[in-house]
Order: structure tokens, then sequence, then C-alpha cells
């Protein structure tokens, strides 16, 4: 008896060893997967790192030290990547390392969630590898969409304990990440009303989101000049790319980037299956999140704006955290292979062997990061210092490297000017609400166009057709340079240089 009891506990130990093995292999790969593409960040996320260098070097809010702007569409993560970056001093490099830090956060608090609901911690680690090993996913690093998925992952943790005031906090925090994370707090309202019988929840839990969004409300209302980003009237003035909008994007990406797109929805499939699991709890999280993803799609169809791929990553990240749920409920520790599949398939079809990648799975920017880097150097040489560049094109790379003053919708502030002015002749509901979300805001004097222009005419796409670059208006001067551009989604095309007029003694 005594021999067979010493040899009982094998299986279970060598079963342990087995699991400890696969979830260090997936946090392993996850390490690899945001190092390799934390070089490669798409153009509008150098747009929050513009905002997080200016707020944590000058203490300001803006694209430049010297001029209040409002088009950093996520202000808690610009907050969040100026604090990482007081450690981090390269902040491109702050993208990745913020994101292992709020992955590491959803696994750790989805361990206790699976702990809870089925009584195993792997949830945490299957969640948080299917979110890092996503195309869509890690092409938006820098950006937003990490911590989207993580705020939701901590949200339905605290909505499934009923620990309303948290609750309140988090989907608060959500908000500021993105406003379109109300969309959220609506759908568990609405759902704790249903289980509850009671509205008292819910106004515990609005309580301490009134307390955590409206500080920063106020702050951007009187002292930025504007309720919401300015980017919420730009992109929705854009509409579509040619024939592509939000609605049909999905079938934009799946021309474009036909294995990146099939590999970023694949492991959502298994969303299914936490349908048809015994727990209740576990299906009522998993109509939360459904019901959250269906109110986001059919907002941004609403809005009509065009098909960032970023904006799919709140109904990728629903659908992989209701897959979570459903794996780990219906394999359990088996759910593990998943994850671990999917980071490898990621890592052999886009992560270069012992080099970083160049360009993330899923974009659509004109140029990589190295070749506006390449540019914005040799745009500081060919222009004299303090002499600001008109820009046509993307700003976002182009105006963190170069050391010249770019003028562009994203940088300056004299497009809001416009942006009242249109919603003043549109009339209605608009006009009223642009004079609310603009009754501080002051324009300053207008300033004479640079004398320098820089004007960007990217080739056609490869796949499907492009979008359409706009046009800017040039000054009476010769070409003074051009660089040409190329990326995996457009083919060659160039940025042109137009100076002022050369005097000859």
């Amino acid at each position: 008896m005594t021999g067979a009891a010493s040899i009982a506990p094998q299986p279970v130990v060598q079963r342990r060893w087995v699991l400890q093995a696969g979830a260090a292999l997936v946090v392993l790969l996850a390490l690899f997967l945001l190092w390799s593409f934390g070089g490669a960040l798409i153009d509008d996320a150098f747009i929050t790192l513009r905002y997080a260098d200016t707020l944590r070097d000058a203490g300001h809010w803006g694209f430049y030290p010297d001029a209040v702007t409002n088009t950093a569409t996520a202000p808690l993560n610009v907050m969040l990547t100026a604090l990482v970056g007081l450690v981090v001093r390269d902040l491109p490099t702050t993208a990745w390392v913020l994101a292992a830090l709020e992955l590491l956060a959803l696994g750790l608090v989805w361990v206790s969630l699976g702990r809870h609901l089925m009584g195993k911690p792997v949830l945490g680690v299957v969640a948080a590898g299917l979110v890092v090993a996503n195309p869509l996913l890690l092409s938006s690093l820098g950006l937003e969409g990490v911590l989207y998925v993580t705020l939701t992952g901590v949200a339905l943790a605290l909505f499934t304990r009923e620990r309303w005031a948290a609750l309140g906090g988090i989907l608060g925090l959500l908000t500021l990440t993105r406003p379109d994370g109300v969309l959220l707090a609506l759908v568990m309202a609405a759902f704790t009303v249903a289980r509850c019988r009671s509205v008292r929840p819910v106004l515990v839990a609005l309580a301490a989101f009134t307390a955590v969004v409206l500080p920063w409300l106020l702050y951007s209302w009187v002292v930025v000049g504007g309720l919401v980003p300015d980017t919420l009237f730009i992109k929705v003035s854009q509409r579509r790319w040619g024939p592509w909008t939000f609605l049909d994007g999905p079938v934009f990406y799946a021309r474009l980037f036909p294995l990146a797109w099939a590999l970023t929805w694949l492991p959502v499939l298994p969303a299914v299956l936490a349908f048809r699991v015994p727990q209740p709890e576990v299906r009522r999280l998993a109509a939360v999140l459904v019901a959250f993803a269906l109110a986001y799609y059919l907002a941004y169809v609403t809005l009509g704006v065009p098909p960032y791929h970023w904006y799919y990553g709140p109904v990728v990240g629903a659908g992989l955290l209701v897959s979570a749920l459903g794996l780990t409920a219906s394999l359990r520790d088996r759910a593990l292979l998943v994850p671990a599949v999917a980071a490898v398939l990621t890592v052999v079809l886009f992560a270069p062997p012992g080099r970083r990648a160049g360009e993330v799975p899923i974009h659509t920017n004109w140029a990589s990061p190295a070749q506006y880097r390449a540019m914005a150097r040799a745009l500081d040489a060919a222009v004299p210092p303090g002499q600001p560049v008109g820009l046509e094109g993307e700003v976002g790379a182009l105006g963190f490297y170069a050391a010249r003053r770019l003028h562009n919708g994203f940088s300056t502030p004299e497009r809001r000017a416009f942006i009242r002015e249109e919603l003043e002749v549109r009339g209605g509901l608009l006009r009223a609400f642009g004079r609310l979300n603009f009754r501080f805001y002051e324009p300053l004097p207008s300033a004479p166009p640079p004398a320098w222009a820089l004007l960007g005419t990217p080739g056609p796409m490869r796949r499907v057709a492009a979008p359409v670059a706009g046009s800017l208006p040039l000054p009476p001067g010769a070409v003074r340079a051009r660089w040409r551009i190329e990326s995996r989604p457009f083919a060659p095309g160039a940025y042109t240089l137009y100076g002022p007029p050369i005097t000859r003694p």
C-alpha cells in the first residue's frame, strides 16, 4: 500500500508539469511577437507617441508643445504611454512594453476569473495568448487595441463578481480609452437590471463611472477645447475609401491580406462553444460580449466611417474573449493548445526569424516606419530650421521623427475652425452638438500658409481599389526633393517637397 500511495501522485505531477510548460511556451511566443512587431508601428500609432512625447517632456496636451490640439482618440492610452515613457525613454519601445503589461494584467485577472467560474486558472493564459497571437491586434500596437481588450476583460470579471463601484470605474477608463467604450457600459447596465431587477447596482456603477470620466471631460472641454476628439469629426467626414466603408471593410481586408485576415478571425470561431457549456455564468458573459460587439458594429456602420483596421479591434477582442471562455469550459486544460498553435502560426507566417518585422501583418500605410524615419531626416536637411512645412499625407511617423514643424489636420489646430463651420452649416442636432462641443474653443489668428509643402502621392493598392490622396494648395515654388515610398499594400509612390521660389543673385 505504501508503494502504491507513493506512485499515485505521479500523473498529477506530470500533468501539472505539462501545463506549466504549455503556459511558458505561450508566454515566450507572446513576448517574441510583441518584440518582433514593436518596431513596425502603423502611422497612427506615432500620433499617439507624439502626444505622449509632448505630455511627458512638456506637460502639455497637443501634437506640438506650443499648440493645443485634440486629435488623440485615446486619451488614456496617451497618458499610459507617457507614464511608461518615463522609464522606457525610447517611446516606440513603450508600445510593446505597455502591451506586455496590459496582457499581463488581463492574464492575471482572468486566472482569477477562471478559478471562480470553472476552477481552471488556465483561462487567463488562453485569453491573453489568443489576444497577443491575433494579427489584427498585433497590427494595432501603439494604439489602444490591447488596452481596450484588457479593460473589457477586467470589466467582465468585476461584472461577474458584482463589484459595481469598481466596475463603473473600469468602464470609465474604457470610455477614456475610446468614447465608444460607453457602449459596453450600456450593455452591462441592461443585463444588470434584467438580472437584479433593480437599478441600484447601475446607480452605484454610474457614480463611479462619472467620477472617473468627468475630470477629463471638463479638462478636455475647457482647456483642450472639445468634449470629444476632433478625430471623430475628421474620420466621419472621410466616409469611405473609394467604394469601401466600415460595413464592407471585412471584404476589403480579406482581399488585401487574405492570410492575416483569416488568421484574425479563425480563433473567434470557437466562441460558439461558450453557449453550449453547462455553466450559466459563462453563457451570460458570452451574451454580454456578443451584445456589445453587435452594438459596436452597428454604431460604426451608422457613423459611416472608413474601414481603418483597428476599428475592428473591439469586435475581434470580444470574440477572442468569448472563445477563451468556451474553449476553457469545453476543453479544460487542453484549451492551451489553441493559443499556442495560433501563436506559432503567426510567428511562422509573419515574424521574420532573428530580426524585427518591417511592417505589421495588416495595415494601409503608404510607407514603412523605416522609410518615414529616413524621409524625416532628409526633410530636416532640406528645409531651413524654423520653417514650417504644409503636409498632405500621413503625418504620424514624419511628425514624430522630423524636427521641422508639419502643418496637417492632425498636428495643428487650424482645421478645428473648419470642423466647427461645417457643423454649423449642417444645422439641426449637429449644429447644437458642435456649439456645445466647441463652447470654450478660441481659434487662433489665421497664419499665412507655409512656404514649404510636402505632398504624398501613394501608388495604387495592389489588390483592391485604393484610398485617394487629397490635394494641397502648393506654393509658387520649385520641386526641391522627392522621396520614393512603398509598402506591402501599396505599389511605389512618392512624397514631393515643394519650396519657395529660388532667387538668383
